[in-house]
């Protein structure tokens, strides 16, 4: 009986110090605390001194300039008097070869101009030959002279005539018509837009120490990016103005591209790098760093969490620092030197009125999604 109740008290015993073990983290001898749990348990965090900077950013809306494709040799044809269309010999989409006839306004008083030189240049010959007959070179002089005089008046009708025309003085595409067949159009309305689409230009700005004629620049159609060469480096496009706040050197470029097989389109939408699409900041040269294929980039810290964000370097102002464009957003902090590789996604522990401003607790290799889903 007493053996029965000692084996009793001994697995009541045993019951509670594993309950105890499990409520209040006591080891007991069956389960031996590990070492590697217990050294990590009472480590601090890892140490990485962070030199960090906040950024201004500027907002890129007031650096829009629209920027479109245009075909080579593009001409507006208006016309050149008060008048009636009285031939129209165009539509959109259709191709001219050089000297082909645009519109004609109708003009019956210059028509009968020109029938009257005519007429009055036939009447000097007959004078002539009739003079000749005489023999007399008086005579002969001063018929030969009026004829001279009427001649020159019928090159004067047939010109004011002519002027009444408009043709294409190469070969063009019609890419837009403004006036029907019929209609009364005024003096320098209008008519038709024309251009040669085999080669097609842009005028672009740049810094003018990246631009030189005969070499290649690249930007963006639309989607695609494609490369054109410059063939004249001029200053400024008054449009281009508000970009000088980026650009001490600003320049326009006139770049063309080939494009006999029609690929391009007049109007197509262009970029380039000169003209910001992201937010633009100021930073220090040596923040900026290589990215992938190529491109550049900086780190920031958004939310106590380091970001990679690809840029496009602007330019420089100074020796040491230049203006960028990338995905910033008010609130990043640009880093500047860590004493240690930080790669994207590692989270910093929020600054302690203990910290160092320039310096951050990381625990490398732990990562969240911020609420900003960057």
């Amino acid at each position: 009986m007493k053996k029965k109740i000692r084996m009793t008290a001994r697995i009541l015993f045993v019951a509670v110090a594993a309950l105890m073990s499990t409520v209040l983290g006591i080891p007991t001898e069956a389960q031996p605390p590990s070492r590697k749990e217990d050294e990590s348990a009472q480590a601090p965090p890892e140490q990485v001194i962070v030199e960090r900077e906040a950024i201004s950013v500027i907002n890129p809306e007031k650096y829009q300039i629209p920027l479109q494709l245009k075909p080579s040799q593009f001409v507006t044809v208006v016309s050149p008097r008060h008048g009636v269309i009285d031939d129209l010999n165009i539509k959109p989409g259709s191709t001219l070869t050089p000297q082909s006839e645009i519109f004609r306004l109708k003009n019956e008083a210059e028509v009968l101009l020109v029938k009257r030189a005519e007429a009055t240049v036939a009447l000097q010959q007959l004078k002539l030959e009739q003079s000749k007959r005489t023999k007399e070179a008086d005579l002969i002089a001063v018929a030969e002279a009026e004829l001279k005089v009427a001649n020159a008046e019928l090159e004067l009708a047939k010109f004011h005539l002519e002027e009444d025309v408009r043709r294409t003085e190469h070969r063009a595409t019609v890419f837009r018509v403004y006036a029907i067949e019929g209609e009364f159009v005024t003096a320098n309305q209008k008519i038709a837009d024309l251009g040669d689409p085999s080669v097609m230009v842009i005028e672009i700005p740049v810094n003018r120490e990246d631009a030189k004629e005969g070499e290649s620049v690249s930007f963006m159609v639309e989607e695609k990016e494609i490369e054109g060469k410059v063939v004249s480096v001029l200053p400024p496009a008054e449009r281009f103005e508000p970009l000088r706040d980026l650009y001490d050197s600003l320049a326009s470029a006139v770049v063309e591209v080939e494009n006999r097989s029609g690929i391009y389109k007049a109007g197509q939408a262009v970029y380039v790098p000169a003209i910001p699409r992201d937010n633009v900041a100021e930073v220090a040269n040596t923040s900026i760093t290589a990215g992938e294929d190529g491109k550049r980039k900086v780190q920031v810290i958004r939310e106590n969490v380091v970001r990679d964000l690809l840029i496009t370097v602007l330019a420089p102002i100074g020796a040491d620092r230049s203006y960028i464009s990338g995905p910033f957003q008010q609130g990043d902090e640009l880093i500047l030197t860590t004493s240690q590789p930080l790669p994207d996604g590692t989270q910093l522990a929020p600054r302690t009125p203990s910290d160092s401003p320039a310096t951050g607790t990381t625990t490398p290799g732990a990562t969240r999604k911020p609420s900003t889903g960057f």
